[in-house]
């Protein structure tokens, strides 16, 4: 078996355990944000999840709802294989100023939480920060969302999310589909970092 792309000669060449993968701030409204990890389609060969015991996506993000009043729209992503993407997720959330929870299966996509739209106060962007992981072990695929909204002050929308995705699969994760479950999804300037995760940091 080669050894990963890090280790050279039997020694960690990486000094940082967060390897930034991806990049990509909008430069138009977008409903589906899509991050292909290996070559289905990008080219990104040497992306090679394989290597990575988990993903790390952190986003500043806006939505365009297209109705008053509407200060937030629900963010949802699939993730697994880019081949054929799964439509069975299991998940927990709670959200909201009180303990609200629950569970069951979502029979198409993954729920994230909740971002600002454009009836939020002026400039307000949600930040969320997502862990996707094991990537490449024979084990169930799981998914973590920390989502907070402050989108107006006098708004009953104001919520903090955490929220916890099983997926009924043990393939490697290479793609990651976010999207935004608003009338024009995400907005221009959204922004979305990816990182890889490496078992250990070289001292």
């Amino acid at each position: 078996m080669a050894d990963a792309d890090y280790i050279v000669d039997g020694v960690l060449t990486e000094g940082e355990a967060w390897v930034p993968l991806i990049s990509t701030t909008l430069s138009g409204n977008a409903t589906n944000v899509d991050f292909y990890l290996n070559d289905y389609g990008s080219g990104n060969t040497q992306l090679n999840t394989s290597q990575y015991v988990e993903l790390v996506m952190i986003g500043s993000v806006r939505q365009l709802h297209g109705g008053s009043g509407e200060y937030t729209g629900s963010m949802r992503c699939q993730f697994g294989s880019s081949v054929s993407l799964a439509t069975a997720y299991y998940q927990t959330y709670w959200y909201g100023a009180s303990q609200n929870g629950d569970i069951h299966t979502e029979l198409s996509d993954a729920y994230v939480g909740y971002s600002a739209s454009n009836s939020a106060d002026a400039d307000i962007w949600t930040g969320f920060i997502s862990r996707f992981g094991p990537v490449s072990t024979g084990t169930m695929k799981q998914a973590e969302h920390t989502v907070f909204n402050d989108v107006n002050y006098q708004s009953t929308e104001n919520q903090m999310t955490v929220t916890y995705n099983s997926l009924m699969d043990d393939g490697i994760i290479d793609m990651i589909r976010m999207t935004g479950n608003t009338p024009s999804g995400f907005i221009t300037g959204s922004r979305f970092d990816l990182y890889g995760v490496l078992p250990r940091m070289v001292q």
